[in-house]
């Protein structure tokens, strides 16, 4: 793998494509905001992996974005929820595989 080989070209223009689909079809912005509670890394989402953050300008709210790993987001669904009622949170899982 090099990182200036016409596959990694082609793998990063992928990647914006599916960017630019997500904030057609969604309506979502990118965001440098910080949306996690106060307490850094320890009051992070149980099983968070590959976070992003959007923000919303209809609704003018920030909107956080994680793609845990299947087995992980399982394993950790009750510690998932239990975090999201304690800092007034709310999850949602796409009904579509990815």
């Amino acid at each position: 793998y090099r990182p200036d080989s016409a596959s990694a070209a082609l793998a990063r223009a992928c990647g914006a494509a599916r960017v630019l689909q997500f904030m057609d079809i969604t309506g979502l912005r990118p965001s440098k905001a910080r949306v996690e509670p106060r307490g850094g890394y320890s009051a992070r989402l149980p099983g968070h992996d590959h976070g992003s953050v959007w923000f919303d300008p209809v609704a003018k709210h920030h909107v956080g974005a994680d793609e845990p790993y299947s087995g992980s987001a399982l394993s950790k669904m009750a510690e998932r929820d239990a975090w999201a009622r304690q800092h007034n949170w709310s999850l949602a899982k796409p009904d579509w595989a990815g």
